[in-house]
């Protein structure tokens, strides 16, 4: 699979802290450089998935 650079992007996933699609989405952006800012209902899972992946 071909890798895209993302390194210049910043990308808002909504609904990213949980489990499922929107973790796998977070994750998969990270991996390519992106900056990702997550928005989610979950307070718990939303303070778990910001020590996941570098802050700004």
């Amino acid at each position: 699979m071909k890798k895209i650079d993302l390194s210049d992007q910043c990308i808002l996933i909504t609904g990213g802290a949980g489990v499922g699609v929107g973790s796998g989405i977070c994750e998969a952006l990270n991996n390519g450089g992106a900056t990702i800012i997550i928005n989610d209902i979950d307070e718990v899972s939303l303070e778990k998935a910001s020590k996941l992946y570098p802050m700004l």
